[in-house]
């Protein structure tokens, strides 16, 4: 018979190994992780490329406190420092979402050289968006 401090152990137990992460082996992809934020009044498309990370406006308000891995990018017309240093170590063309957040559009459009993220804020008043996406080192940045 099981005690309430025997189902708590045993309980403990299973938690600790339901949340452990394996390793990666050596023949397992590397992935950078990046988070995109704004407060978002209106729609537009950021572009991600090797050469550059820009920001094509298209409706209303453009997004203010915009965020690149946490960091504010506050001029948005040049590319984040963090997007610059990762230039040609990435595979953009197999880039995946993992999370997303908005009231109504944020999207990720793959091209042909990379990927576009479209966050479009419909509804009367501003909203927090933010997509966070995992991008494959390509095999020679190993």
């Amino acid at each position: 018979m099981l005690t309430r401090l025997g189902i708590l152990l045993c309980f403990a137990s299973i938690s600790a190994a339901a949340n452990s992460v394996e390793p990666l082996g050596d023949d397992s992809p590397r992935m950078w992780t990046v988070t995109l934020s704004a407060d978002v009044d209106g729609s537009g498309v950021f572009h991600f490329s090797d050469e550059a990370l820009t920001y094509q406006h298209k409706h209303w308000g453009r997004p203010r406190k915009i965020l690149f891995n946490g960091k504010p990018w506050k001029e948005i017309a040049k590319s984040p420092e963090d997007w610059l240093d990762h230039r040609g170590k990435l595979d953009l063309t197999q880039a995946w979402v993992i999370r997303r957040q908005g009231r109504d559009t944020v999207a990720m459009e793959k091209t042909r050289t990379g990927f576009s993220v479209f966050m479009n804020d419909s509804p009367n008043g501003a909203d927090d968006y933010s997509i966070t996406i995992a991008i494959p080192l390509r095999e020679q940045a190993r």
